[in-house]
């Protein structure tokens, strides 16, 4: 919790600051009711209802008392006082809440945007999601509780304690009873604490994975309904919530008892009172005592209430303390990748070059999804893989952009080592598309403009030319402008992966990577698209992943991979001739006349 409050800061801190003097104010007022209540009903029993000589005061017994009538204003005037107070802290509380919490969001979001793909394969999708909205919105509701409501607790606990001590209203007996109470309840927190900890970490564990069951299910609706297999993904969510029900309930059941303890705890002490009172009273002590016994019961009320506050939002933290746990997770898990203190710069050259590269997703896997993989693309150049699923295509396309760092061995662009390279430099002159065509929500101009923020109509409609999208986007009644749904819902998948090369292509960038882009698209169309890359961007270095044969056959070198490995290395041509792998992908697409 302690680590969090580095979030509370600029206004967050100013307002956290004013509401607790607001609630610290308000409970001071509070805590002195009794005092006045005490000097009431023993001025209404002496008849003073004002004080002697133009004094406010009665002298009884050695002891000064405020006279009824001064006495009952000054309860008025504290009581307008606390509840103004209160209004103030609890306001300002509040917005001192959501301030932290939305400086805590941002401080996550801005950790997530610089992991690399290790962290975010750590973590999962669903979970970070989780720990964003559910788990921030727990911290939020927490810290408001705090600063509105569990400061109170100790001024009005110690000012209660010292008038249970102090004659008239208190005594030594008093102040014991009191201490007890306190110690009781206290114990009975810790104990039940402790247990009900470790069963609501637990539940949030279990909040990620049906979070990251219904993401799936979904984000695959239509595969489910096309395998028919509700009832299968049905059992298989219940059976998680159930799980999480099951913890839910055992925590709640825990932490049920805690009012009821205090409900008796406050019983308890009003009895106890009484028959303290009773004793004190056969011994010869008449009013101040009478008058001592209703303060002394509001003063333990006053505690009791104060302390079961300060129960609720103890309980409460215990709760969200494994929230605030798995935020600290991310926002202490520095990334994997980071720059070197002292970058270089790139000096033009835009070749690639694999030199003995070897790469595992899990370090702990036994098998390399790329092994001893070395290959170089002259700078203009391009480069063909193929390759059967799993082979490690998409990898070396993960790889020359540093979204992973090799395991052994060295990548490098313009013979320079991409890790002495700053992650941005690398960003710059690269620009890659990726097997899975994302669309943002807003316009088809919007998305375009993630490739180049200042992009012009007549830039993005040149991309767009050349990715062979604009055929499409001319026949859109608001063309560029028009609306794009969450994750491009509203394209055709072949749509998409035109759209994601107009992204890229409009960065005009160094290095060309495509990985299985024109996947969804039909062959004249990817014949068009692959003539406008050739013509149009001669001097791009260009690396083109990809199942069909069509998409790399006219590549200055084809690699072909095979479990991580290079099998055979050439041009089409050549790897017709010598390589029996290739030559059957070959004739599987284009029969016995491709490979003439």
């Amino acid at each position: 919790m302690f680590k969090l409050a580095r979030f509370i800061k600029g206004k967050a801190l100013l307002l956290t600051i004013i509401g607790v003097c607001c609630v610290l104010a308000s409970a001071y007022f509070d805590a002195t009711q009794p005092t006045f209540l005490n000097d009431a009903i023993t001025s209404l029993s002496n008849g003073s209802w004002w004080g002697n000589n133009g004094s406010w005061h009665i002298f009884l017994d050695g002891n000064t008392y405020w006279a009824f009538w001064p006495a009952v204003i000054m309860m008025s005037v504290y009581a307008g006082l606390s509840l103004v107070c209160g209004l103030c802290g609890s306001f300002l509380g509040s917005a001192a809440a959501l301030y932290g919490a939305m400086n805590t969001r941002q401080g996550m979001y801005n950790k997530i945007m610089n992991y690399s793909f290790y962290e975010v394969d750590k973590f999962s999708t669903g979970s970070l999601i989780t720990r964003l909205s559910n788990d921030v919105q727990k911290h939020q509701i927490n810290l408001q509780m705090i600063l509105t409501m569990l400061f109170r607790a100790p001024v009005t606990i110690t000012i209660s304690l010292i008038n249970a001590f102090t004659p008239p209203m208190g005594n030594v007996t008093y102040g014991c009873i009191t201490i007890a109470i306190i110690v009781l309840m206290l114990t009975v927190i810790v104990i039940i604490g402790s247990r009900v900890s470790p069963i609501f970490n637990k539940a949030q564990a279990k909040l990620d994975t049906t979070n990251t069951i219904m993401r799936e299910n979904i984000l695959g609706a239509r595969v489910i309904k096309a395998f028919n297999i509700h009832a299968n993904q049905h059992e298989r969510y219940e059976v998680e919530n159930a799980k999480l029900r099951h913890y839910n309930v055992h925590g709640q059941a825990l932490m049920l008892p805690i009012m009821s303890v205090i409900q008796f705890l406050l019983n308890a002490s009003i009895v106890i009172i009484l028959l303290v009172a009773g004793i004190i009273f056969q011994n010869g002590a008449h009013t101040p005592i009478n008058a001592g016994i209703f303060a002394f019961t509001q003063l333990i009320a006053i505690v009791l209430f104060s302390s079961m506050i300060a129960v609720f939002v103890i309980v409460n933290t215990t709760r969200t303390m494994a929230s605030m746990k798995r935020i600290n997770a991310v926002l202490e898990t520095e990334p994997t990748i980071v720059d070197k203190q002292n970058t270089v710069k790139l000096d033009g050259n835009y070749s690639v070059k694999f030199n003995h590269v070897s790469f595992k997703y899990n370090k702990k896997a036994k098998g390399y999804a790329l092994d001893d993989v070395s290959f170089e693309i002259p700078s203009g150049k391009t480069l063909g893989i193929v390759g059967g699923t799993g082979s490690g295509k998409s990898t070396i396309a993960n790889l020359i952009p540093r979204f992973y760092d090799v395991d052994s061995g060295q990548i490098l662009i313009g013979n320079k080592n991409i890790k002495d390279v700053s992650r941005n430099d690398i960003n710059d002159c690269i620009g890659i598309v990726l097997q899975e065509a994302l669309l943002f929500s807003g316009t088809i101009a919007s998305n375009l403009q993630f490739g180049k923020r200042q992009a012009t109509a007549a830039e993005m409609q040149s991309a767009c030319e050349d990715a062979c999208a604009w055929d499409f986007v001319k026949k859109l009644p608001k063309k560029l402008k028009s609306h794009v749904e969450q994750r491009g819902r509203n394209f055709s998948g072949g749509q998409k992966q035109r759209l994601s090369l107009a992204r890229t292509l409009i960065t005009r960038p160094h290095i060309l990577i495509l990985d299985d882009t024109t996947s969804a698209l039909d062959l004249l169309t990817e014949a068009r698209v692959q003539e406008n890359l050739v013509t149009k961007y001669k001097n791009m270095t260009k690396l083109i992943i990809s199942q069909r044969i069509s998409s790399v056959k006219n590549a200055d070198k084809i690699l072909v991979l095979e479990n991580g490995k290079i099998l055979s290395a050439g041009t089409h041509q050549t790897l017709v001739r010598s390589s029996k792998v290739y030559r059957q992908i070959v004739e599987s697409q284009l029969g016995k006349g491709g490979l003439k």
